[in-house]
């Protein structure tokens, strides 16, 4: 659901991509911030939907291109380490995030650095996902 709504709300009209972009800017600061979670997403993540849908109304391009460049760049993210979008779900949910694999090839996520090292891969994949999209639509010349 929470996949499907970030998708979704850049498709619709008005306030919805600036309302969009605020839950899913609380979302990722929600992966810097592991042990805030449970009281985090009560407070934070409907004010942050809010302050992005009231500023989303006077620039609502820049919400869309935001919105979906943060969109993509989750999606990316995900097909490269899974852990992200379980990530996603539990910071969405209220929970705390714990990897699905505690081998020794995921010995690095246990501790609670895991969130902030996903963190930074969405913004990575974000960034460059801003890039490819500046590409195509002519914005950028090599």
């Amino acid at each position: 659901a929470v996949a499907v709504g970030m998708c979704f709300g850049v498709l619709l009209p008005l306030v919805f991509p600036g309302a969009c972009v605020g839950a899913i800017l609380a979302i990722l600061i929600g992966c810097f911030t592991p042990s805030l979670t449970a009281t985090y997403i009560t407070t934070f993540y409907p004010c942050m939907a809010l302050l992005g849908a009231l500023v989303g109304i006077k620039c609502r391009s820049v919400m869309v291109m935001l919105a979906s460049t943060l969109t993509m760049g989750a999606a990316v993210g995900s097909f490269i380490n899974t852990n992200l979008f379980l990530c996603i779900l539990s910071i969405s949910r209220g929970e705390n995030f714990i990897p699905p694999s505690t081998g020794k090839d995921y010995d690095y996520l246990i501790t609670g650095s895991s969130q902030v090292y996903l963190g930074l891969l969405w913004i990575i994949c974000s960034f460059i996902s801003m890039v490819v999209l500046a590409f195509v639509q002519g914005g950028l010349k090599p």
